[in-house]
């Protein structure tokens, strides 16, 4: 393990926010290994405090919960690896832009009629 960088290195000022550090040193947890990343991330007092009661929700101390939450972001698949069998589709169908435009906005209309419906029954 290597020396701790100083905390005057590692802050960074930005207005009206609070830094978050996460500290994430290497540890082995069942067969993962995981390495030693420090993030210095500007966050306004408000998310501050939305963190730290997320975290103290589930039981966990802020920085488990934000590297929990940034490991599962993280392991998303990207939006357009999401899209590819839609945009595909699209593709094969021939439709125009202006086409898929219509059918979108008359699928909106007809949805929005049917919870209206619904509502009124």
């Amino acid at each position: 393990m290597g020396t701790p960088i100083s905390r005057s290195a590692r802050r960074l000022r930005y207005p009206k926010t609070r830094e978050f550090s996460l500290f994430y040193w290497p540890s082995q947890r069942g067969s993962l290994q995981y390495t030693n990343m420090v993030l210095s991330i500007p966050i306004t007092p408000d998310t501050e405090a939305k963190l730290r009661a997320q975290a103290a929700v589930v039981g966990v101390d802020v920085e488990t919960f934000a590297a929990r939450t940034l490991e599962r972001v993280a392991s998303r698949p990207p939006l357009d690896e999401l899209l590819a069998p839609l945009r595909a589709e699209f593709d094969a169908s021939g439709m125009t832009d202006e086409q898929l435009a219509d059918l979108l906005e008359q699928a909106k209309h007809e949805m929005r009629a049917e919870r209206r419906a619904r509502h009124a029954s």
